[in-house]
């Protein structure tokens, strides 16, 4: 589904991180007619019925039987402003901030959504607020276009002070690495297949590539195909990847996707041809990777699993949610991308993303970090992206996800944020993610901030470049992060 979209554009060694592309504008993506949107649209602004809009609205996310993190953001949006505008101001604002808590919004519609916290009173009208694409469209347009995740690498910059590594990428310039081009027009819903055969996968790559099954191998084992333009994955273990969904699945509670997850390997220098043919996106050479949920594929330049698990990881939690914290929805995957592989099991691995804690005077503290919204940390402002700061807060994000794992937290904090009804809140969202890491592990969240540096003090980083990698590994044994399903 199109429940996300890349940050104007959804994005190892690695440096994986999302992205997502978003607009206002009547250029949106158009998904089928229903008129749900349209009665909700027409009671809000052409009615001023806002009690009854808000019905609807509990009515059907009862019918369709929602977790409170698979809402579209549409029917959240909606809902804020029919509470806002019949007097329920409190619950109102919780709607908009629940949005730019848990989705990936572009600049312009993050300053959106902090303009209707502002004007969020009771009124008899509802000219102020805008309803984003279009009251009585008969047609459902959500925030979200495409979702995809974007990976990239460490970026070497040559300053006047030397030689700066670990740079990681924000908001992805127009241009620079991926730009939106065909994203508003490009559909590739329609791709995704439910145990298809072999002929259907081949005229289906042709019908998107125009090349023929001469020009790749193909290979598919249970949940995965993988499409190698290159020819000479023969590392490629599916069966490894299939041990991972399930048992991530199993892990955390989440249900497997029916549809094949398709894996794009291009073949030398041709990434971002593939990439263009396949989702109508433009790719620069500091793209590793990316992946879409739409038609549920990961598009690598070259063959790397540390880059296809972190991407199968977002995969999974982008099927079950249509939004997530960001320090859990990157944090999680994360940890995957450098990790080692043993008897069934997954241990999490020091990797680069170390070296961005060193300097903790500027790391944000636990207590403002869990309270992030997309755009804090994303590290986003008018002025543009902060990419160091980008950088602390994914590489804080893995590490405090790998603490808590170790101590057998984070499943309940997992568990117990998926259980988070906004419209219960009584305090800030920001306030209340706080609220729960320190429920979970029952302690005041600054002295579960001292428990983790001393356990980051512990790891022990040490370098051997043989082959051109970069291996690390810790002082004790991680708690293995999945479990063999079978």
């Amino acid at each position: 589904m199109f429940r996300k979209f890349l940050n104007n554009t959804a994005p190892i060694i690695l440096f994986l991180t999302s992205y997502v592309v978003c607009s206002t504008n009547t250029n949106a993506q158009v998904q089928a007619p229903d008129q749900f949107y349209t009665d909700v649209e027409r009671l809000i602004w052409d009615r001023q019925q806002y009690v009854l809009s808000v019905n609807s609205i509990d009515d059907r996310i009862k019918e369709k039987e929602y977790n409170k993190h698979n809402i579209p953001q549409q029917i959240i949006y909606y809902k804020g402003v029919g509470l806002c505008a019949s007097g329920h101001q409190h619950k109102g604002k919780r709607q908009f901030e629940w949005i730019q808590h848990n989705f990936k919004l572009s600049s312009k519609v993050d300053e959106f959504i902090e303009k209707q916290q502002t004007s969020c009173v009771k009124r008899s009208t509802s000219a102020d607020y805008d309803p984003l694409y279009g009251a009585g469209s008969s047609e459902r347009r959500n925030f979200s276009i495409m979702n995809i995740e974007i990976s990239q690498p460490r970026i070497s910059t040559s300053t006047k002070g030397g030689n700066i590594r670990g740079l990681a990428v924000s908001e992805i310039e127009e241009g620079d690495f991926v730009s939106e081009q065909a994203f508003f027009h490009h559909d590739v819903e329609k791709w995704a297949l439910k145990d298809p055969s072999t002929d259907l996968i081949d005229s289906m790559i042709t019908t998107r590539t125009g090349f023929g099954s001469r020009d790749y191998n193909l290979k598919c084992e249970g949940q995965f195909c993988l499409v190698d333009f290159s020819q000479s994955s023969g590392r490629a273990i599916l069966n490894q990847y299939n041990d991972a969904l399930d048992s991530l699945a199993k892990k955390y509670s989440l249900e497997v996707p029916e549809e094949q997850i398709m894996i794009y390997v291009a073949k030398n220098r041709e990434f971002p041809q593939l990439a263009n043919k396949l989702h109508g996106i433009s790719v620069g050479d500091m793209v590793w990777g990316y992946s879409v949920i739409s038609d549920y594929s990961i598009v690598v330049p070259w063959y790397s699993r540390g880059t296809i698990l972190h991407e199968l990881v977002h995969q999974l939690i982008n099927h079950n949610f249509a939004g997530m914290t960001p320090w859990l929805s990157e944090g999680i995957p994360a940890m995957y991308e450098q990790c080692k592989y043993q008897k069934g099991q997954f241990y999490p691995e020091i990797n680069w993303r170390y070296d961005y804690l060193k300097n903790r005077t500027k790391v944000p503290a636990l207590r403002e970090f869990l309270g992030f919204t997309w755009r804090e940390f994303n590290a986003t402002s008018s002025t543009g992206t902060d990419k160091y700061q980008l950088s602390r807060n994914h590489a804080l994000a893995r590490y405090f996800c790998m603490y808590l794992d170790s101590k057998g937290f984070l499943e309940p904090i997992f568990e117990e944020y998926k259980n988070v009804d906004p419209d219960k809140l009584k305090i800030s969202v920001s306030d209340n993610a706080v609220q729960i890491v320190e429920d979970v592990t029952d302690q005041e969240i600054e002295a579960l901030e001292s428990g983790f540096y001393n356990w980051l003090d512990k790891l022990e980083r040490f370098s051997n470049f043989e082959g051109g990698s970069e291996q690390l590994k810790m002082m004790e044994p991680a708690t293995p992060i999945m479990q063999q399903k079978r």
